[in-house]
């Protein structure tokens, strides 16, 4: 009979990636569990690799794992990344993905034997007579406050939880949609109709090879084709691990998904031999160098409901992506995560801590874990499932564009970013500390605020865009507070910090290949009297919305573009502009204008450009690709920010006192100066959601933002838009490069 004093156990069933890394969690905390593997071997040599990536590594830091799996998974195996079209040749290749991932993110990523990870995880295990091998679960009952399994061999084990991490065929889930049937209320979980819309879009083949000739050391490629793709990388001691997608001719769903037999993996291979890999290496000459392979059907899946009773699902037997995308073992560590994280919380919010738990109690843990990982599960298995759809060309037109002209025009910094994105809002054990290691790119967990992602997001970007629309269509008339020419002399002071700052966007790393990165198309723009600032200002503040760089790296434009931005806004618009309008030149009238023109904005972005080059050609040590993860620049953009500030500030109090003491212009019209620049509303609009994008991205309070953004409006009538815009983006270079921490 149980009773509330009965102490705690938790009967894991699946000795896999997620049920050994539950037991390994399990004892950071002195938590009683037993692990029932129906093999007879806890690390089966079954022919799979494992990837991991840095957020699953992080909490096996956290545990003490990563130190022995990376020992084992010898963690420089990769150093070129390729993307191939269907003829093996390369679209792009990615040097040193690896390291650019741990400078990012802390941690590499690591391929290897997905046995050597089990191994590990074993090996690490202080009780380790609490896995039970050759135990193969028949059925569950639960009664009261206790649960019981039996197992094939008829031995009944009791405990308070069971965790159900038996892959996608799971035997936990089975029994938890028959005990709800039986219980008084059957539609507490869904009926068996769910497993029937489990779809199945793609066969893989995916094994181990060794020795392969021809193929390229420390490679990993993604080949494109039509209707299959590949993912081949290298590994430890000569290994090639491959993956060969095939998409089915039509998609299966539950029970009619197929298992395949030996015969059915040679059929495959012998209709997909001449398949290019590379250039020079075909599927078939891989195959012929196995060491091990197996054929197999793709579920995709994430179940609507992952817990009842004292039983909760996790890893393939909850949700499943397709392994393109490398996060099916990575996110079972999550889940993981986040079911300690609530049992640990229920254990401090108790007098007994976990003992004599109710049923009700249990399902609170286990709606907590759910939720916690519910939404980022189904975005992991639809991103894996799109990533798939485009290599394997389920819509020609948009991987050709995509593979052919979005990738290499990108680059560097938008490939890393798209890979990073997948990992920031990962899980981590909240109850041990995250182990210090540098990284350029903070996880969500790490940030002052929560980053708002999704709806909200696109709303807002809707709003502005729009909003910013109207003003390219409808730009502001100021009131006319000065006359023509000094009017025009006032926004020529002001047009310092667009010049500067649509020169500095242009050349951030994560701005490549958007037209964020063509600087002086704005600033022809900004010259061109049928378009001038008023459509100018609002587009670009609409653009870089839509486009700008999302993580730190990003921010970088290099030491020399920092160096070479003062002399080319002096040389290129300051000087000359100055020049133009002094007593020997301003005696005609219209010599403002022509001034403008003297002064040549264009030279600007230009002069940036041949500087910066000029200097990087005489530096005997630039690693360019690396350089991002430095703060070199900071000092160097500070300079300008502050020369920017004040002679605009400068610029406009002078103004603004002619205006009131020689002109007599009143304080009401006076308030109006500052927004007399055309364009006014894409100029202070793109200064605030400059403001509010630090906000989403987590990197600021909502406090600051609005104490910042309070300042930039109030300093546009003190010290004028110029200065103000300048202020701003001085901010932000320091909140954005205080992330670059240790690198």
């Amino acid at each position: 009979m149980s009773s509330p004093n009965d102490p705690f156990k938790l009967i894991i069933v699946g000795g896999g990636i997620a049920g050994l890394t539950l037991a390994n969690m399990l004892e950071k905390f002195e938590i009683d569990y037993i692990l029932l593997e129906a093999r007879d071997n806890i690390a089966p040599a079954v022919g799979a690799s494992i990837g991991l990536f840095p957020n699953g590594l992080l909490i096996l830091d956290q545990i003490g794992c990563y130190e022995p799996v990376r020992a084992v998974a010898q963690g420089d195996s990769v150093k070129y990344a390729h993307m191939r079209r269907p003829d093996g040749s390369s679209v792009s290749c990615t040097e040193d993905l690896f390291a650019h991932l741990k400078k990012r993110h802390g941690y590499e990523m690591l391929f290897f034997d997905r046995q050597w990870l089990l191994q590990v995880l074993f090996d690490q295990l202080r009780h380790k007579e609490r896995i039970v091998l050759s135990s193969r679960v028949e059925a569950i009952e639960q009664s009261g406050r206790e649960i019981s399994v039996t197992t094939k061999a008829g031995k009944k084990h009791t405990g308070s939880i069971v965790v159900g991490a038996d892959g996608v065929h799971s035997t936990v889930r089975h029994e938890m949609r028959r005990l709800a049937s039986l219980s008084n209320n059957p539609t507490s979980f869904p009926s068996e109709d769910e497993e029937q819309t489990v779809p199945c879009h793609y066969q893989c083949s995916f094994g181990i090879a060794k020795h392969v000739e021809n193929w390229p050391e420390k490679n990993q490629s993604f080949t494109s084709g039509e209707g299959y793709s590949f993912l081949v990388a290298s590994g430890p001691d000569s290994r090639v691990y491959w993956f060969m997608f095939k998409r089915l001719p039509e998609v299966k769903y539950g029970k009619d998904i197929p298992r395949y037999t030996k015969q059915d993996e040679e059929d495959f291979v012998q209709q997909h031999a001449h398949v290019r890999i590379t250039e020079d290496l075909t599927f078939g000459r891989i195959f012929e160098n196995r060491i091990s392979s197996t054929l197999t059907p793709l579920h995709e899946i994430v179940f609507k409901k992952w817990f009842w009773g004292r039983m909760i699902l996790m890893g393939d037997s909850v949700h499943k992506p397709n392994p393109i995308g490398g996060m099916g073992g990575n996110g079972a560590m999550e889940t993981a995560a986040e079911f300690v994280n609530s049992l640990l919380r229920a254990r401090d919010s108790r007098p007994n801590g976990l003992c004599g738990l109710t049923t009700a109690e249990i399902e609170a843990i286990s709606k907590h874990t759910q939720d916690a990982r519910y939404e980022r599960a189904k975005y992991i298995v639809k991103l894996s499932h799109d990533t798939q759809a485009l290599f394997a060309s389920e819509k020609p037109l948009i991987t050709k564009i995509v593979l052919n002209l979005v990738v290499p025009l990108r680059g560097l910094e938008h490939h890393l970013g798209q890979m990073g994105s997948r990992l920031l809002a990962s899980a981590k054990l909240d109850f041990l500390p995250v182990p210090t290691r540098p990284r350029a790119v903070p996880y969500d967990h790490e940030l002052p605020a929560k980053p708002i992602r999704g709806w909200p997001l696109a709303m807002t970007k809707a709003v502005f865009c729009v909003g910013m629309g109207l003003g390219l269509g409808y730009p502001f008339q100021p009131l006319s507070v000065l006359n023509s020419q000094l009017q025009r002399a006032y926004s020529l002071s002001q047009a310092i910090s667009p010049l500067l700052t649509y020169t500095l966007e242009g050349h951030r790393a994560g701005n490549k290949g958007t037209l964020l990165s063509l600087p002086s198309l704005f600033v022809a723009g900004i010259q061109t009297r049928r378009v001038g600032m008023a459509k100018i200002a609002p587009l670009h503040g609409i653009i870089a919305a839509l486009q700008s760089f999302k993580a730190p790296p990003g921010r970088w434009v290099g030491v020399y573009v920092a160096r070479a931005l003062m002399p080319a806004v002096s040389l290129g618009y300051v000087i000359p502009t100055l020049f133009a309008l002094s007593p020997t030149w301003g005696a005609s009238q219209g010599v403002v204008s022509s001034g403008f023109a003297i002064g040549a904005p264009l030279l600007v972005p230009v002069l940036t450009t041949a500087l910066s080059r000029w200097w990087e050609s005489r530096s005997t040590a630039y690693a360019e690709d690396f350089e991002r993860y430095k703060k070199d620049d900071v000092s160097a953009l500070e300079t300008v920010y502050k020369l920017a500030v004040v002679s605009q500030a400068a610029a406009h109090i002078m103004f603004v006192a002619h205006a009131y003491f020689c002109l007599k212009i009143t304080p009401l019209q006076l308030i109006s100066l500052p927004f007399s620049l055309s364009g006014a509303v894409g100029f202070l609009g793109e200064t605030l959601y400059s403001i509010l994008d630090l906000r989403f991205l987590g990197y600021v309070t909502g406090w600051q933002v609005a104490k910042v953004s309070l300042a930039s409006i109030l300093s546009q009538a003190v010290l004028g838009p110029g200065a103000s815009m300048a202020g701003v983006w001085w901010w932000r270079e320091h909140v954005i490069a205080g992330y670059l921490k240790g690198n």
